[in-house]
C-alpha cells in the first residue's frame, strides 16, 4: 500500500523522530527490509510536515556499517571487546545484582542523555537484569508522581517496558482516561488509531494546576537561590578576562553521533572557533588559519572561523567533536574529527549553586600556531 502517490512496492511507516524535543512526524519508506527515503509527515499534526536535515538521515543510522551491532565488555586489561548478548547481559547482571544484593534496589538508577531521554527505550532492558521488580518499582513510582493507583495501574499495564510508560503517560495527561475514572479518555490502544496524532486545539492555561506551592504562586527566589547572592555580588569586582569561552551545537549536528552521516558532515569544516574580528587582529589570527585555543585544563588546536556573529571578548567551539582517539570505530567521523572542547574544561569549574559542570565561560588564550 503507498501514500502520497509513490510505488506501490514501497511500505510506509508513520513514525515520529527521537533525535529531540521537536518530536517531528516522519514517513519512513522502505522496502525489503531497507530504509529508501525519510519525508516529513504533512499530515502530522504537531510537525505539519517540517523536519530538520537529521531527520532525513535516520535510515544512514540505522545501516551504518560502523554502527554497534554487538555488546562490548570491559576486559581485565581495561580495553572493550566484542562479546555475545547472554554474556553481556549475565556480565551486567552480577554487577547489578551484586549492587543489588548488597545496598537494595534504591541503590540503582539510570544516567539517561540523548537520544533516550526522548523514549522509553532503555526500560525494555532493565528486567533483563535479573531486577524485574526494579522496573515494576520504577513504574509504580512514576504512577503514583502522576497522581494514579500504582496497583491498579501495574494491573492494567502491558508487561514490562516501554509500551507499559507510554500509556501511563497518556492515560494519566488531561486527555487520559485515568484508568477508567474517564471511560471516553485516551489510552495507547486508542491513539495508536491516529498515527498523525490528535488534535485538542489552542493550549490551555494550567498554572494553577501544576504550581504545587501552597501560595499557588511560582517561588522565583528559593532559598538555595538567594543564598549565592553573596558569592555572585563579590565576583562582580574580579578582574574580566580577556576571553572566554562558550559551546555550540550546529543543525546538522546532534551532540557527537550524526558525524558519522557524510550527508550531515558534507560542505565546510563545522568544528571551527568563532572569533570576533577585533579579537583575532589583535592577537594575530587570521580567518581559516589555525589556532591554539588554552585554558587552565588544556590545549588544542583548530581552524579560526572570523566572525562578528560573536561578541568581543568571547569565543565558540562546537561541543560533540574530537574523533580521532585510537579505537575510534567511526569511519566517517574520523575523517572531520574536529577538537573536543571538554579537554579545555576544567575540572574546578562549575555552577556553584547545583555543582554541575560549567561548559560556558571558561577562560582560555588563543594565538596563531
Amino acid at each position: 500500500m503507498a501514500r502520497g502517490g509513490l510505488l506501490t512496492e514501497r511500505s510506509i511507516h508513520i513514525r515520529t523522530c527521537p533525535l529531540c524535543e521537536a518530536m517531528c512526524g516522519l514517513e519512513v519508506h522502505h522496502s525489503g527490509g531497507e530504509v529508501k527515503l525519510i519525508r516529513p509527515n504533512r499530515n502530522d499534526v504537531w510537525s505539519k510536515g517540517y523536519i530538520c536535515p537529521k531527520g532525513t538521515t535516520l535510515g544512514h543510522l540505522h545501516s551504518d556499517p560502523d554502527r554497534l551491532r554487538v555488546p562490548l565488555v570491559r576486559s581485565p586489561a581495561g580495553d572493550f571487546v566484542e562479546t555475545s548478548w547472554d554474556d553481556a547481559f549475565a556480565r551486567c547482571a552480577e554487577l547489578i545484582g551484586g549492587v543489588r544484593a548488597e545496598h537494595g534496589t534504591d541503590a540503582i538508577t539510570a544516567y539517561v542523555g540523548n537520544p533516550a531521554a526522548h523514549n522509553y527505550s532503555i526500560s525494555r532492558y532493565v528486567g533483563l537484569f535479573d531486577a524485574a521488580a526494579i522496573d515494576d518499582g520504577y513504574f509504580s513510582n512514576l504512577a503514583t508522581l502522576s497522581g494514579a493507583d500504582p496497583e491498579k495501574a501495574l494491573a492494567a499495564a502491558s508487561e514490562p517496558g516501554p509500551d507499559r510508560l507510554y500509556d501511563l503517560s497518556i492515560r494519566t495527561g488531561p486527555w487520559g482516561d485515568r484508568y477508567g475514572e474517564n471511560p471516553d479518555g485516551l489510552t495507547l490502544e486508542k491513539l495508536k488509531e491516529h498515527p498523525d496524532g490528535i488534535d485538542f486545539g489552542p493550549m490551555v492555561p494550567r498554572i494553577d494546576e501544576v504550581v504545587l506551592h501552597p501560595d499557588g504562586k511560582v517561588d522565583l527566589a528559593p532559598d538555595h537561590i538567594t543564598a549565592d547572592i553573596g558569592r555572585l555580588t563579590a565576583r562582580l569586582d574580579r578582574p574580566v578576562e580577556p576571553l572566554v569561552l562558550t559551546s555550540r551545537r550546529h543543525l546538522r549536528s546532534n551532540n557527537s553521533w550524526m558525524h558519522n552521516v557524510k550527508a550531515l558532515v558534507s560542505g565546510k569544516d563545522r568544528c571551527t572557533l568563532l572569533i570576533h574580528p577585533d579579537d583575532a587582529a589583535a592577537r594575530g589570527v587570521t580567518d581559516g588559519a589555525v589556532a591554539v585555543v588554552s585554558s587552565s585544563n588544556g590545549t588544542v588546536e583548530v581552524p579560526a572561523e572570523v566572525s562578528d556573529e560573536m561578541m568581543p571578548g568571547v569565543v565558540s567551539l562546537p561541543h560533540g567533536w574530537g574523533h580521532d582517539k585510537p579505537g575510534t570505530r567511526l569511519s566517517v567521523a574520523r575523517e572531520h574529527a574536529g577538537v573536543n572542547n571538554n579537554l579545555l574544561a576544567p575540572p574546578e569549574f562549575v555552577d556553584a549553586p547545583s555543582g554541575n559542570a560549567a561548559v560556558n565561560g571558561i577562560p582560555v588564550e588563543v594565538v596563531p600556531a
